[in-house]
């Protein structure tokens, strides 16, 4: 409930965003949603790493919330995170349900995503 706290107020704060009411919650609910999903996951499976995924997938959308910031580093760090919540959405969806790449066609997704 923290981060999305922090990103109401940092997606608040933004003096230039139009539309900011609907990214606010679009943004709130992503968190949210990536966070208690991964919570989940990982109670009711702990043997498997996609909850774990998740869980970094929201904490990451979090960061991407920076890159609504007037201060040129957390805006920094907000656009560097947008590039890294793409591949591990990728990830996460390539890697359901047991949180690991088992083929070598997702690894090729994955990794390639990184050029």
């Amino acid at each position: 409930m923290a981060l999305c706290a922090i990103s109401i107020v940092i997606i608040r704060t933004d003096p230039v965003a139009t539309g900011r009411g609907f990214y606010l919650t679009v943004s709130m609910l992503t968190i949210a949603a990536l966070l208690g999903a991964g919570l989940y996951a990982c109670t009711a499976r702990a043997r498997d790493r996609f909850g774990q995924i998740l869980f970094a997938t929201g904490v990451c959308w979090f960061f991407v919330t920076f890159a609504n910031s007037d201060a040129s580093f957390f805006y920094s760090v907000g656009r560097i995170a947008g590039w890294v919540f793409e591949i591990l959405l990728a990830y996460a969806l390539l890697s359901y349900p047991t949180g690991r790449l088992e083929s070598r066609g997702a690894r090729l997704v994955v990794f390639g995503g990184r050029c």
